[in-house]
């Protein structure tokens, strides 16, 4: 290892976690220069030293609207300009288009399926020149700054993978099995250098799964219970399935919405615009996805994630109480989605992780009331209490019966 002070290091180890997260991805029309304070990335948008005219906004994503909303509501007159034909392309459609109606409400100007031909440094500013995404006349636009977000890369360039034979995919990621192992067995891969979310809280799941899997435990992840959230003003917040994702899987669904207009509070405070979105399986009502753009949606999608992580989704699950109130999860494992597939539990789950043994979440005097394991098939659920150390796995049937 190369020490940032100088010099370098060696270690001699078992297990190796690689965990370099991500960086810009350049632009190569737009070169960022942070020092110079005209061409910024969403590092260099923090340090402008004074309120801008007018700013553009390359990349209509969540890095590029939060900064912009921030510049926004400062004064700041915004252009958003994206390559594709909506917002946020991942996420779902309705919420979007009801983020861009609101954004323009502030202020907020688009220039959609609109690409970035070449930028020219001029003293009072930065001149845009662009076009069509399929091509047609050019324009061009002077803005005082322009903020590059075209969104982030693996940091993995300069590691020496190909020396060891670790794979990576053609946009950079580090390619892992369903444990982490990458094609050396003692090493590991996490966070934004795998394919997946670019979400902290994302990483420090996967590191935790990760680790346990090292020590020899079952360590696992539910992606579909990751939230993301735009933190803008409203701010917007998903976890699970989009609408597109369903009906492009095939999947019978239910959609409910509720728009925060009905709802007294936020008319009171004066922040009635958005909605909840919740969608569910038509056969079983369970929640397959969430979708929030209003107040505080960033804290309420914790309450969908909740649904989607305990009782959503087709798992088995070790949980324990505390004070019968609030059960937390410390294994969960998939099961077969046909409910009448039976499914044989591997004994290694049923011994907690030492991770889990501290009360790192809890003060030492709460009470550990139950230790229950459950098996949910096809939205059934059947509790053994107080299991016994004793047993040696747990076969599920097709009615959810344990």
């Amino acid at each position: 290892m190369e020490l940032s002070d100088g010099g370098t290091e060696s270690l001699d180890t078992k297990n190796i976690v690689l965990a370099t997260g991500s960086e810009v991805t350049p632009l190569p029309p737009v070169p960022v220069d942070n020092a110079a304070g005209k061409i910024v990335d969403s590092t260099g948008a923090l340090e402008i030293a004074s309120i801008p005219q007018t700013m553009a906004v390359v990349g209509g994503g969540v890095i590029g609207l939060e900064m912009g909303s921030v510049w926004s509501r400062l004064g700041t007159d915004v252009t958003v300009i994206e390559f594709m034909d909506r917002l946020c392309p991942s996420m779902d459609a309705e919420v979007t288009k009801k983020f861009q109606t609101i954004l323009k409400k502030q202020g907020f100007k688009f220039q959609l399926k609109t690409k970035v031909m070449e930028s020219r440094l001029e003293d009072d500013g930065v001149v845009l020149k662009t076009e069509a995404s399929k091509g047609g006349k050019e324009k061009e636009a002077k803005y005082d700054v322009v903020l590059v977000a075209t969104g982030r890369r693996p940091y993995t360039d300069g590691l020496g993978l190909e020396a060891l034979g670790i794979q990576t995919d053609r946009l950079g990621r580090i390619e892992v099995d369903e444990h982490f192992r990458t094609a050396v067995p003692s090493i590991y891969a996490i966070g934004d250098c795998i394919d997946g979310p670019m979400l902290a809280h994302k990483a420090e799941e996967e590191g935790i799964a990760a680790v346990e899997t090292i020590a020899g435990y079952a360590g696992h992840v539910n992606y579909d219970a990751i939230p993301g959230v735009i933190y803008t003003y409203p701010e917007v917040a998903s976890v699970g399935k989009t609408e597109e994702e369903l009906k492009e899987a095939g999947v019978a669904y239910n959609v409910g919405t509720f728009p925060f207009q009905a709802n007294s509070r936020a008319r009171a405070n004066g922040s009635s615009e958005g909605f909840v979105k919740i969608l569910s399986e038509k056969e079983t009502d369970r929640m397959l996805g969430s979708h929030i753009i209003g107040p505080n949606a960033g804290e309420m999608i914790a309450e969908a994630v909740l649904a989607i992580g305990e009782f959503g989704l087709l798992e088995f699950g070790i949980f324990f109480s505390v004070f019968g109130r609030r059960q937390v999860l410390l294994y969960s494992v998939p099961l077969p989605a046909v409910p009448s597939a039976a499914a044989t539990i591997p004994s290694s789950l049923l011994y907690p992780s030492p991770l889990y043994h501290q009360p790192l979440f809890f003060p030492q005097y709460l009470l550990l009331t139950s230790l229950r394991i459950r098996c949910q098939l096809g939205g059934h659920c059947t509790d053994l209490s107080r299991p016994s150390h004793a047993v040696r796995g747990v076969q599920g049937g097709g009615d959810g019966c344990v």
